[in-house]
């Protein structure tokens, strides 16, 4: 992966660099997570990572309405053999993605549902769209486990209150996720780059010392990390009908 300044580039993942303010645009029409895209925004990290000086990563999603849907289910489906390994992959990348050296911001302009939900939760920080899509962890409703990786991360940045909403498969809406404390910020849709971006330069300069920032991050985020990085996942694959059910 590139870092660009072409807005209008077709990868899936789209890296652009704005004096250490780094923009990681989303880039298909729902952001699920299958092997390829995980490995290109594990691409997008490491970019960011390599980068000396003051940083701080935004993710966007260039849909307007979903910021992303959570694993590839379709890939799943077709090849049910390597469901449980993109499942313990995409697990992971919660993990790196808490323990990043640098400051992380979702903006949310769209639904974040499932993995997208969890994703959105691996930020330090999280910004929604007012008016924009729902949070929502419905794997309740297609009797799907969920492994302790992908609870722990919301379990960590949230009060129990919400936690046990999310879990619950509430589908929550922008204004009830700042009342919840699930989001940071609910703004208007139009101002939602700005002020993401106006969050990002007051953070940018706690990376200038990067591994002690990693040290902090994994101190806050310790039991979510440890089980996003340990190595056995118990996961249940749902019956082949279950996106009907969502």
């Amino acid at each position: 992966l590139m870092e660009s300044s072409d807005t209008k580039s077709e990868e899936e993942v789209r890296l652009v660099n704005n004096n250490g303010i780094f923009s990681m645009y989303l880039n298909t029409k729902e952001n699920r997570f299958n092997p390829t895209f995980i490995n290109k925004i594990h691409d997008a990290l490491d970019v960011v990572e390599n980068h000396k000086g003051s940083t701080a990563l935004i993710t966007y999603s260039t849909s307007k309405k979903i910021f992303s849907n959570g694993l590839d289910l379709d890939y799943w489906q077709s090849n049910p053999e390597k469901g449980p390994l993109m499942v313990a992959d995409f697990i992971k990348l919660l993990g790196r993605f808490q323990m990043l050296p640098f400051v992380t911001i979702a903006a949310i302009s769209g639904h974040a549902f499932a993995g997208g939900c969890m994703f959105a939760m691996a930020h330090d920080y999280r910004i929604m769209g007012r008016g924009r899509g729902f949070i929502c962890l419905p794997e309740i409703d297609i009797n799907m486990y969920l492994p302790a990786g992908m609870t722990s991360v919301c379990q960590v940045k949230v009060p129990p209150r919400a936690y046990f909403e999310l879990l619950i498969g509430r589908r929550i809406s922008p204004d009830e996720a700042e009342t919840l404390q699930i989001v940071n910020k609910v703004v208007d849709p139009i101002v939602l780059s700005d002020y993401t971006n106006a969050y990002a330069k007051v953070y940018a300069t706690k990376s200038n010392d990067k591994v002690n920032l990693k040290k902090i991050k994994y101190q806050a985020y310790k039991e979510s990390i440890d089980n996003c990085l340990q190595t056995n996942f118990e996961v249940k694959v749902p019956n082949v009908d279950w996106r009907a059910r969502l």
